[in-house]
């Protein structure tokens, strides 16, 4: 039942990685202008629920910091450290590029590492989740704070901005139980089973159409409200529509209600059995996480979007860059060096921490001897 379990949240997480780098291959079509319009509502669709659900899988799985009556201090840190050192990478990599940079290790110039950061402070707030009452934490504490953090200027600062938008949805994971989602997904009775999968590609369609029929300033409106990218005043005002404050309330609500709706869209319709190409990439996802925007800066230094869509018509530029983005995901998690890599630096962290507890530096102190 183990192995399945964890086969089937690697699958999921395999798709999710997928979507990601195929996201952030379709980025440039936001300031391409009309011939990539179709690669933009693509973009806005996707980043509706990928990220999302990533953060949402990672509250799933959060609860296993504590190990033995033990907070495991070394994963919040760890995560820093990844982040600080892809985030370094990539900096380095556009100098290299030719490309001009500010480096800002406290807010990451808003860019990709955002989630690693994110990821972070929600570990070092599971001691204090823990103690809460669900409906207290999501109900009057993630969601409400949410919904009201739009009113003020939003800042990437320590992607706090990201961080706030997104506690209702790590929340909702770390009080859900992996195993129960599991449970539900093998055990469904056959007729049910079907009419779940039907209702899950309705609101699959639904969702993509919905965008379809979204012009440029709608599609840049719903990217920033789905990621909190400022205040809603500014939303608006970058937008040029006219909505009062009280309707971007509305909509990040009805947001929450999309990103859950996909959620359970995507739950349904994955295998709980081990696929190779999609469970290595799930089990593999924090290396192709790390590793993808290397590429993805020196094809975008390229243009290598611009020619895609100069070259073909929108629809086949759209599915070659998905194709291309999937690939590299495969690609990127064929190998289990750099995954051996993170777990060498996880273990390097915990020993350190585990010398930092009383009992270590009691030991040290008495010339390690121990009563």
């Amino acid at each position: 039942m183990a192995k399945e379990r964890l086969a089937y949240f690697d699958n999921v997480k395999g798709v999710l990685i997928a979507l990601v780098v195929i996201g952030h291959l379709l980025e440039p079509c936001a300031k391409l202008g009309a011939e990539a319009l179709a690669g933009f509502k693509v973009l806005d669709f996707i980043y509706m629920f990928h990220m999302p659900l990533f953060i949402f899988v990672t509250g799933l799985f959060s609860k296993s910091v504590f190990k033995q009556g033990r907070f495991r201090a070394e994963v919040p840190l760890f995560y820093f450290a990844i982040c600080f050192l892809m985030y370094t990478g990539l900096m380095v990599e556009k100098l290299c590029l030719g490309s001009e940079v500010s480096f800002n290790y406290l807010t990451l110039n808003g860019r990709i590492p955002w989630y690693l950061m994110v990821a972070g402070f929600y570990v070092l707030g599971v001691p204090f989740f823990a103690r809460l009452k669900p409906s207290v934490a999501m109900g009057g504490g993630g969601l409400v704070i949410s919904l009201l953090a739009g009113l003020v200027d939003g800042t990437n600062m320590f992607s706090a901005s990201r961080a706030i938008t997104f506690l209702p949805i790590f929340l909702a994971g770390f009080y859900l139980s992996p195993q129960a989602i599991v449970n539900q997904m093998k055990n469904e009775l056959p007729g049910r089973h079907r009419l779940l999968m039907a209702l899950s590609v309705g609101i699959v369609v639904i969702g993509f159409l919905f965008f379809q029929l979204c012009g440029p300033q709608k599609l840049e409106f719903f990217l920033t409200l789905f990621y909190g990218k400022g205040s809603y005043d500014d939303m608006l005002a970058a937008s040029g529509l006219d909505l009062s404050v009280g309707v971007c309330m509305l909509l990040r609500l009805v947001s929450y209600g999309a990103v859950a709706a996909m959620g359970v869209a995507l739950l349904a319709l994955l295998p709980t059995r081990r696929v190779s190409l999609l469970t290595n990439a799930g089990a593999r996802s924090l290396q192709v996480y790390v590793l993808h925007p290397f590429i993805y800066y020196a094809l975008n230094t390229a243009k290598f979007t611009d020619w895609v869509f100069s070259a073909l018509s929108p629809v086949e530029a759209v599915l070659l860059l998905a194709l291309l983005g999937a690939s590299i995901a495969v690609l990127l998690s064929s190998s289990g060096k750099p995954q051996q890599f993170f777990d060498w630096m996880k273990a390097r962290i915990a020993r350190w921490v585990d010398r930092q507890t009383p009992d270590a530096r009691k030991a040290r102190n008495t010339g390690g001897a121990c009563s």
